[in-house]
């Protein structure tokens, strides 16, 4: 009888030597195929549950079982949440949010989705459950802020959903911090008593944070020589290059670099005189090649004066004769 890999899931975690069995990377592969047949946009690449990933990243599906037969899955993956199963059904169930036009319950199973996956893993080590701890604590703040309507009776928008949508018209019309608290003055004074406006953008800002939205401004110079972080993180005027560099450490990078330019001019002059050197005795093996044909077209002239001479001798004795 052929085993159900989807019903029976006691093969997922083998130990290491037990996972290159035929038995074990089957049921990879009958992972892998229900992942692809549950993909909401029916990719090639899926999250890699495997204990290093932890389906933070997603990979082509031989990449994946490769992943999974090296690293074993991750511990308390007996869901395959993010491989489509019972995902809207477990959404629902585990975040009971005000209902809106934005998926906020979405968005935070996007932000923090190991609060979900791996809620009943006791199994993992120390420093990551510290990990899941602190983001745990982040996703029910988030979760608090998504079920509270902004003020008494308010079914469009929760505290959640209306900072996040707050958020993204101050980016899209880049607004300043100062002009937005201005306006969370006004709505706050505008709307029901016991709304739950923010009544500065810092208010706002720290909700944003625990998104993993934080974005930190960086100084920079008004002569558009430094940013002001690291060394240079607590100046805040314009920035004094002579003062600010070592000028012993600037004279022995110039005293170097001087150094560098003479070898290079000496290298450059050698390598003058040496071809010279070359073009001088190739000039002069013409000149001596051109003096042995010479002396060679002289030594054939002489030897046919020669012959000629004697050739004249031969016939006059033969006349006499």
């Amino acid at each position: 009888m052929e085993h159900n890999y989807i019903v029976d899931r006691s093969w997922m975690y083998k130990e290491e030597n037990e996972r290159f069995e035929d038995f074990f990377i089957a049921g990879v592969d009958c992972f892998i195929e229900f992942a692809l047949q549950h993909s909401v946009e029916r990719r090639s690449n899926v999250c890699c549950p495997c204990r290093k990933c932890q389906n933070r990243y997603s990979y082509d599906t031989k990449t994946i079982k490769m992943h999974i037969v090296k690293n074993g899955f991750v511990h308390g993956y007996t869901k395959w949440y993010f491989h489509g199963e019972n995902r809207k059904r477990h959404r629902e169930e585990t975040i009971n949010v005000l209902p809106s036009r934005d998926d906020m319950a979405g968005m935070l199973t996007s932000i923090y989705p190991s609060s979900l996956a791996y809620e009943n893993d006791t199994t993992s080590d120390s420093l990551n459950r510290t990990g899941r701890d602190r983001n745990a604590k982040n996703f029910e703040s988030l979760i608090e802020d998504a079920k509270k309507p902004l003020y008494p009776n308010c079914q469009k928008y929760s505290k959640l959903s209306f900072i996040v949508r707050l958020f993204q018209i101050k980016c899209l019309n880049k607004w300043s911090n100062k002009s937005l608290s201005s306006l969370l003055e006004l709505l706050k004074d505008l709307l029901p008593e016991d709304n739950l406006v923010p009544k500065t953008w810092y208010e706002a800002k720290k909700v944003m944070d625990e998104m993993g939205l934080k974005c930190d401004k960086i100084h920079a110079c008004c002569n558009d020589c430094v940013l002001f972080r690291g060394e240079y993180e607590n100046l805040n005027t314009s920035y004094n290059v002579e003062s600010s560099i070592n000028n012993s450490q600037l004279q022995e990078e110039l005293d170097v670099a001087n150094q560098k330019i003479q070898e290079l001019y000496v290298a450059n002059k050698k390598i003058q005189e040496l071809h010279e050197e070359i073009q001088k005795r190739a000039e002069e093996a013409e000149r001596e090649k051109a003096r042995e044909k010479e002396e060679r077209d002289y030594q054939m002239q002489e030897m046919q004066r020669i012959v000629s001479s004697f050739q004249a001798m031969v016939g006059l004795n033969r006349q006499t004769q």
